[in-house]
């Protein structure tokens, strides 16, 4: 057991040093009250995709971590922002194996990359990540020197409140990649309007050139970002 302590340990100090670990947010009893009267309406009109109209003065990235604390939720960001019902697609996990499914996560702050980066500009290669140990997320974002040419690679989104019961994990190791598929069609809960400035690590995205290795792109990433800028090199 001590051994396995220790493990574990190093492991979190090696994820800690090479990405950027999700924050634990206090939402206040304040916060709590207005959060659940949203998602009191999600289930209003169960019949149709409810869309949830966001008015409160906290940052949507604290509604979206409250939310996924409940075991009722899933998400999907997406820039499409009319999906009434989501079918299944021959994608790639995380470790290469091809499956047709939705993909989704629990994590509140991964989808809303996918929402809100342009996917029209996205000339090469994306690499991301959502890891999980030991109750504990850590993020990584780099995304091809071709798209950074001085141009917006940002735009509006929208993210999905799935039913998260319709899931199941696709990873199970220690270490594990925050996907979940489903290999049946899914119709959305609720849908959120997100922009760029929803993205909680939007300061936090790195370049990388397109002949380097996935390797070298997660070893350099925290020192990419510490100017809290899209940097690369």
């Amino acid at each position: 057991m001590e051994i396995l302590r220790k493990d574990d340990l190093m492991i979190g100090l090696l994820l800690n040093a090479l990405m950027h670990q999700a924050p634990h947010m206090q939402i206040t009893p304040e916060e709590r009250e207005l959060y659940d009267r949203l998602l009191k309406d999600i289930h209003s009109t169960p019949s149709a995709t409810v869309t949830i109209h966001y008015e409160l003065p906290y940052p949507k990235s604290r509604f979206l971590y409250y939310a996924s604390q409940s075991d009722q939720y899933i998400f999907h960001g997406s820039n499409h922002q009319a999906i009434s019902t989501f079918e299944p697609k021959q994608q790639t996990l995380y470790n290469g194996q091809m499956v047709q499914a939705v993909f989704a996560t629990i994590d509140p702050i991964w989808p809303v990359f996918y929402a809100t980066l342009d996917r029209s500009k996205a000339k090469g290669s994306i690499r991301n990540a959502c890891l999980e140990h030991k109750g504990n997320r850590y993020h990584f974002y780099s995304v091809s020197q071709t798209m950074n040419h001085g141009q917006d690679i940002w735009t509006d989104g929208m993210i999905y409140f799935l039913p998260r019961d319709r899931f199941r994990r696709a990873d199970q190791g220690a270490v594990r990649f925050d996907e979940w598929i489903c290999e049946q069609p899914v119709t959305p809960l609720a849908k959120l309007p997100v922009s760029a400035d929803d993205f909680f690590y939007r300061h936090k995205v790195s370049t990388h050139r397109e002949q380097e290795s996935l390797v070298k792109t997660y070893l350099l990433y925290k020192w990419r970002t510490r100017n809290g800028k899209i940097d690369g090199g």
